[in-house]
């Protein structure tokens, strides 16, 4: 008798937790969205999330991530019959028509028109913003404001729902925020600065100050070889079999701050696999946005 007392408690243990489940704040809500637009909302998602790495953002690795997007697609891109953009575009729109449903708190996530015929979505976590902000203070008041603060900073770009212009389109900023390492970003920004004047498609319309070779090097092409062969892929390309994919720059693989980074990004991709290989894709996604 005691035995089967047990397997009952078990059972209705079982029994409701199914329940639960199922009837979750986000599963009650998703029934509410038609079956065609909700197949428009996880693919949506799950482009930005894993392909575009917003997941790392999502999951507090990385500050910030943002996906670029044509707006008007590239007469190559029709000709080639590939329009990824424009059906992202429409997918995204899905999630303008329901994003009231889910109210994001510890996040800032929006749609920028950051250049002519792109946009770019946006997805900041706040509290890593802050964070790293505070962390590089110095380097952000010399290329921005002597007064800015992390919060300060944060709530503008909240405001006007534009990252890369408060941060003056600076690279060395962005790649700071992009969770790259202050050394990986200052090399990036050091020979994007060069590489203008190495190749005549990138040279500056004049008037334009050329710029002159930092010490010790004698020549631009000479700074820009060496910085481009400092800057190698972040990570490997090999199959794995993990749901999440990895983190893609350039980075310094002697730098210890690269060394740690590899360490931690290679941990959060085999922990947010993890969740994820349990779990309805959409359902964390939209759970971990709303998350109090």
């Amino acid at each position: 008798m005691k035995g089967i007392r047990v397997l009952w408690i078990v059972i209705i243990t079982l029994f409701f937790n199914n329940i639960s489940y199922a009837q979750s704040p986000i599963s009650e809500k998703l029934k509410t969205i038609p079956t065609q637009d909700l197949e428009a909302l996880k693919r949506a998602l799950f482009e930005l999330m894993n392909k575009d790495h917003l997941i790392y953002t999502l999951f507090d690795v990385k500050p910030i991530s943002f996906s670029g997007h044509f707006t008007v697609a590239p007469l190559g891109n029709f000709l080639s019959g590939c329009n990824k953009d424009g059906l992202f575009c429409k997918n995204w729109e899905t999630w303008e028509k329901y994003k009231s449903l889910f109210p994001i708190n510890h996040y800032v996530f929006f749609e920028e028109i950051s250049s002519e015929n792109i946009k770019s979505i946006v997805l900041i976590n706040k509290q890593l913003f802050i964070d790293t902000v505070q962390m590089h203070l110095e380097t952000f008041k010399e290329y921005l404001c002597q007064d800015i603060t992390p919060t300060g900073l944060l709530s503008e770009i909240e405001k006007k729902q534009s990252l890369f212009s408060t941060i003056k389109h600076n690279p060395l900023l962005l790649g700071i925020l992009l969770g790259y390492g202050k050394h990986n970003a200052e090399l990036f920004y050091q020979r994007e600065k060069v590489r203008q004047f190495i190749n005549n498609k990138y040279l500056p319309r004049v008037p334009y100050q050329i710029a002159k070779p930092s010490k010790p090097f004698s020549s631009l092409k000479e700074e820009y070889d060496f910085y481009h062969a400092k800057l190698k892929p972040f990570d490997d390309y090999h199959y794995s079999p993990l749901i999440v994919d990895p983190v893609h720059f350039v980075a310094d693989h002697q730098n210890s701050e690269t060394i740690k980074l590899k360490e931690r990004y290679k941990k959060a991709r085999g922990r947010i696999s993890k969740i994820y290989s349990k779990a309805d894709f959409l359902e964390v996604t939209l759970s971990k946005l709303m998350e109090l």
